[in-house]
Parts: structure tokens; sequence; C-alpha cells
């Protein structure tokens, strides 16, 4: 392929028509680059006219990808427009804005800014330890003296750690322990929930957090018929403890015809403990029931299941449980180390774990200012985060941090920014697989059915009465990552505003 391709010339060979000899030096520098195109002059967007006159052409606006066909699915639903902040990317330019300026409720999508923060502050494999500890010395196989647990704010310390931290306790060959077992939960303050937030509630969502924390704070309650109607339900706390002091069955079973209705109530006793009132119905035959329901005290709910797992490889406490501190001379007798902080992200983002969320931030503070873990320094570090990657402090408000607050305001460009700012971070795999990824797993598992979206978004949920909210990261069919923040505010129906979500990603996907 040669010059006379790009340039016209007449019939009679050899003849250029007019064109001069410094608009051919331009072509012969461009000529390496213009020799591996196809020919076609519109391409460079100078075109050699065959009279002998040069013209420019105007660049063409790249075609509009999504408008029309997101406004056209918007007008379809249904659904106002101004109760909606969309805003679609790529990595160098915004491809669709709708109210991308406006204030919206973010709900859960405020843990975006946390997982970033969390990330961007903490080394990604970092670990908390939870240690059992002595002043005195075992002596044939008994600890005459106070056994400590000292939590070391491990958000992720379940029956499994707890279990294998007792199993290491064992190769101390220790059965008695002739004293209390004292909780040290003093990492933290003692503020058990974060501003804002009903400190009555009994759901799973919102449990109280402490530095000496198991199994999120969260009692299983399982629930079965009797063998037959006016039996009462068979009832089964998981895990199994003492930390209930009684447990009042007031149920019964009835007829198939009668619906299920039960109710738990629960009271404060002596010594930090808890009795409930069950109450309520299930009929004959009714699959198993499954009640979660916060406790009160963590450190004390701790210390009575580690008593019973004590006691499951026969080692015997002679005392009480009580919360204290760990005497600085104490010796170390077994430890346990948790999952990395990439995992303990993974479960706050992927389902939404509220109860992380607060652990998470308490730790900060702790590893970052030397203070104890409390909620209001660690607002400041987020927000401190969320500055240096460009959101001015007076564009949003963020006064509690797992999104409970209906108070929190953000707009949809916020968590774009925060988005982009992991393309290209170091640990962006980290951050990016910490969403749920489309109908595979966390609070996307039953979403995105389609085999097209299937395993090709990584976005993170966000539900509140009136509020909707999907952001994330979505590969195209073509590709390339795109990034997204959907938010809706407003009256309309929740699997309403969920299938406008699903129908506008698909968009994406097929651009």
């Amino acid at each position: 392929m040669g010059v006379r391709n790009y340039i016209k010339v007449d019939k009679q060979p050899g003849n250029l028509s007019m064109v001069s000899m410094k608009t051919i030096a331009v072509f012969l520098c461009l000529f390496p680059t213009l020799s591996c195109w196809s020919g076609e002059i519109h391409r460079t967007g100078i075109e050699i006219a065959s009279r002998g006159k040069k013209t420019e052409t105007t660049k063409k606006p790249k075609p509009d990808r999504y408008n029309q066909k997101f406004k056209a699915t918007i007008r379809k639903s249904g659904i106002p427009s101004h109760q909606l902040g969309f805003i679609v990317s790529d990595e160098k330019e915004i491809l669709y804005q709708m109210n991308a300026d406006q204030d919206f409720i973010p709900a859960s999508l405020a843990k975006i800014f946390i997982a970033s923060a969390l990330l961007d502050s903490l080394p990604p494999s970092f670990q908390f330890t939870t240690r059992l500890l002595a002043k005195n010395k075992i002596k044939k196989a008994t600890l005459k003296g106070n056994l400590y647990l000292q939590g070391g704010g491990d958000p992720g310390f379940v029956s499994e750690s707890l279990w294998n931290l007792v199993n290491n306790l064992t190769r101390n060959n220790l059965k008695t322990i002739e004293g209390d077992l004292i909780v040290d939960d003093s990492r933290f303050d003692k503020e058990r929930k974060g501003p804002r937030l009903p400190q009555n509630s009994h759901s799973s969502y919102d449990a109280p957090v402490g530095a000496l924390s198991f199994n999120w704070n969260t009692a299983n309650i399982y629930l079965r018929p009797g063998e037959k109607t006016r039996d009462p339900l068979r009832i089964t706390i998981d895990p199994s403890s003492l930390y209930f002091s009684s447990i009042d069955n007031k149920t019964r079973t009835v007829t198939k015809k009668r619906k299920k209705t039960i109710s738990i109530q629960r009271r404060k006793e002596k010594q930090f403990r808890e009795s409930l009132k069950i109450t309520g119905s299930l009929p004959l035959h009714q699959p198993e029931m499954l009640i979660y329901r916060n406790i009160l005290f963590p450190a004390i709910w701790t210390g009575w299941n580690a008593i019973n797992f004590l006691q499951q490889r026969d080692i015997q406490v002679t005392g009480q449980i009580k919360r204290g501190l760990t005497p600085s001379n104490a010796r170390v007798l077994a430890e346990w180390q948790s999952r990395p902080l990439t995992e303990h992200i993974k479960l706050m983002m992927k389902y939404s774990n509220n109860f992380m969320v607060e652990m998470l931030i308490k730790n900060m503070v702790v590893e970052l200012e030397g203070k104890k873990g409390n909620l209001k320094d660690g607002l400041k570090i987020i927000k401190s985060h969320i500055h240096k990657i460009g959101i001015p402090s007076q564009e949003y408000r963020l006064i509690q941090a797992s999104g409970l607050s209906r108070k929190n305001k953000i707009k949809p460009r916020h968590l774009l920014t925060v988005l982009k700012y992991w393309l290209h971070h170091p640990l962006q795999p980290e951050f990016e697989s910490s969403f749920p990824l489309a109908n595979e797993d966390g609070t996307l598992k039953k979403y995105f059915k389609k085999a097209d979206l299937k395993g090709r978004i990584h976005a993170k949920t966000g539900h509140l009465h009136g509020v909707t909210g999907l952001a994330g990261y979505l590969i195209t069919r073509s590709g390339k990552k795109n990034i997204f923040v959907f938010l809706f505010n407003g009256s309309s129906s929740k699997v309403k505003i969920e299938r406008l979500f699903q129908e506008c990603a698909y968009i994406i996907w097929d651009s």
C-alpha cells in the first residue's frame, strides 16, 4: 500500500492534481502509520480533494450507547426519574448520568467507603488474635488462679475459632482451673451500638459489638412442632450454653390449617445474663423454623460459650465468669489468629454484615491511632480517606457507617469516584472481589440469572424501606470493564426497582 492510495491523481499518469509539495511531505511523514490502516481517508479526518482542495471534517461524537435505551427502560418501568440517580463510566469517561449530583440515602452502599478505607489503611494480611492467659503456672494439671480470655477484636470469632483456641489450650495438660474465667474486652470502648440505631432491637443485623465477641453476637433459635397437636414446640439454642439462665416455653403445636405465630421476649438477669420467653404456635409437620436473635452482653456471652467448650474437652472451671483486665505479667497459654483482613472485608461486603462494619472500624482506630476502638474516631479516619480520594467533606453526610441511618447522604458521583480510585490500585483485585458476584454469592446470589450477566458483575447492594442501591463493576459483552452506580429513593416497590436495575445492567453489558 503506497502514498498513491491516499492521494487522488488525475487520469494522466504521474500528474498530481494541484497538491502542494508541503502536503505531500506531511503524508510521507505519516505514511508508516497510515500504511497499516484500511486506506479509507475518512479515518484520518483529513481528505485530499480530487480537484486539489484540502478540507477538514469535524470529528463525529461517539454514538450515544445508553441515553435512548436508559430513557426508554426507565419510562417503561413507571418509576419517576427524579427518584433515581444513575452514573455509568468506563476507565476514561462518563458514558451516562442522570441526577448524578443529587443527594441520596445510600443504605448499605455506604459500606463501599468503609471497605475502601480499611483496605487502603491496614495491611491486607492483618490478623486479629484472641488469647487465653494466666499469671500462675499449671501444676499437676491444675491452674490455681484465674484464666483470662482476652479479646483481640476478631469480628469472625465463631464456634470453630473458639474450638481451636480451647484445643490449643489442652496441650498445656490442663484439667482444672481453680479460679474464675475473666473476660477482657478492654480493646474497645463500652459503646455497643453505633449512633442512630435502635438500642433495644433484637435483630441479628444490628447486634452489639465488643472486642470479645462470639458468633456475631447472635444466638440461633430452632423451633420444631411436637409429635401431636397441643404438644409444646421443641426448642434448641445454638450454640448451647448457660448464658440464657432460663427458657420459658409457652408454645404449642396446632393443626395444619393454622398459621405459625412465634414471639420471643427477653429479660435481663443477674450477672449479665438473659432469660427468654417464647410464645406462639407452629402447625403440625411444619418444617423447622430458625430465628436469629442478638444478645446483650458480648463478653459474658463469649465466656459462657468458652466454659461449654472447655467442659467438652474435660477442663473444669470452679469459679465464675467475670469481666476484668488481663494482668501485664500474665503469660500466654494459647492463642488463635483470625483469617486475614481481606477475608473479613469480603464477609462484610458480600453479606452486608453491619456487625462486622463496626468491629472493623473500631479495630482501625486501635491500629492506626493507638486508642481504644471507638466509632467516633473511626468515622474521622474514614472521612479523611474519602477526602484523600477527592470528595470534599461538605458534599456528603456520613454519620453511621454501616448504612442503617436515613440521615446519611451521598451523591452517585461520589460512589463512582471511590470505585474509579481502585481501578489502578495495587490491591484492586482484593477490593473488587469483596463485592457480591452476580448469581454466584452474597446478596446477589439470586439476582442476574441471565447467562450473559452471571459472574460478570461485582456489585454492592443496599436496601432500606424506600431505598435501593446497586454499585460496582461490570464486564461488557466486548470484555471492557465499566463502573456503574444505581440509586433509588422513593415509594416504588423493591421488586420493580430491582427489575429496573437488572435491565439497566443488561444495557451496559450489551453496549
